[in-house]
């Protein structure tokens, strides 16, 4: 996982050492580097927020709580300090980190986010914003069975190609269609645990 992570590190520490002193050149690095952070996987906290703890991830927001044009300073001021390339790489990873949250509850973050004279730090923030974090477990959905001619598949897909079809006619045939001709193309709801 940490490839991606230390990629950048390295690329950081390149940047830090050809353009790490003259301030032009060095505020745009960090700009560089910033942007490298936006590009990067987020790393999921395994925190959600209270309000958001019932929703199915595909409808969860991941909010940085970190701001990565900060992190991305504070990249610089560490190699400054002689940071190694495998602490930088476990910073940029922390400086990923995502909780779920509502689309609502990101909004309402920015005004605390950009406040860091009054909220420092993105606990404080949490808390001026009302929300609170709880463990994250996965939710269930539900998930669908195509049974055809008495026998289930897994997917549109594996029902296609067990019928010799395409997953659209699989689609039509099992759920749309009210034609006699397809009485025996069926789909059952099950409860599935998804991530």
């Amino acid at each position: 996982m940490s490839d991606n992570y230390r990629i950048l590190a390295k690329l950081a520490i390149t940047l830090h050492t050809g353009h790490g002193n003259e301030p032009a050149e060095r505020k745009r690095a960090i700009g560089l580097i910033t942007d490298g952070l936006y590009q990067c996987k987020p790393v999921h906290s395994g925190l959600v927020s209270k309000s958001a703890e019932h929703l199915t991830v595909s409808k969860l927001t991941k909010e940085h709580f970190y701001s990565r044009a900060r992190c991305a300073s504070k990249i610089f001021q560490m190699l400054d300090a002689g940071t190694t390339e495998d602490q930088l790489t476990d910073f940029i990873i922390e400086a990923c980190s995502v909780h779920y949250v509502t689309k609502l509850e990101n909004t309402l973050l920015v005004r605390y986010q950009q406040d860091t004279e009054n909220y420092p730090t993105w606990q404080e923030q949490y808390a001026a914003a009302g929300i609170e974090l709880v463990p994250y477990v996965k939710k269930s959905a539900k998930k669908n069975v195509y049974i055809i001619h008495g026998i289930e598949y897994n997917s549109l897909g594996e029902g296609a190609a067990a019928n010799n079809c395409k997953t659209t006619d699989v689609y039509y045939r099992c759920i749309t269609s009210k034609s006699k001709k397809y009485c025996d193309w069926k789909v059952r709801k099950l409860d599935n645990e998804i991530q």
